[in-house]
Formats: structure tokens, sequence, C-alpha cells
């Protein structure tokens, strides 16, 4: 699942797709993302796993980490 969000972030973000992403990074800080970016990428997390995840948490979820851990509590797993 990890590995998916990533690539997920890579494409939506356009970011090299060999691109490091540490799990507790701040996509916002760290790379740049703007919070619309942030909303494509919770878009197509959603879509890709079939689940709904609060627009309001975007300000949370600001790491892959964060995102994962998001997801296992909708009953999403590895």
């Amino acid at each position: 699942m990890e590995e998916k969000i990533k690539e997920i972030i890579r494409r939506v973000a356009k970011l090299d797709q060999e691109r490091e992403l540490p799990r507790d990074a701040d996509l916002f800080a760290e790379l740049g993302l703007d919070s619309l970016t942030g909303l494509r990428i919770l878009g197509e997390i959603e879509e890709h796993f079939d689940i709904e995840l609060p627009e309001e948490s975007l300000a949370e979820l600001t790491s892959v980490s964060a995102i994962k851990s998001a997801m296992e509590k909708t009953g999403v797993s590895d």
C-alpha cells in the first residue's frame, strides 16, 4: 500500500518516478506541494483504493505515513 501511495504522489505531483519519498517527509514543506495538488493526490488515492478520506483532513495528511494511517482507519490494509 505504501509504495502505491508514493507512486500516486509522484505521478500527480509530476515528480521523477525514481525520486525517494521518505515516509515521514512533509509533502508540502519538503516537496513544495500546494493544497490543490494535495487534494488531487487524495482524490487519486480514494479512487484507487475505493475509500473516502475527508478533505478537511488534508492539513493532517502531510506525509506518506499519515496518509497510510488514515487509510488503515477506514479498513484498508496492506
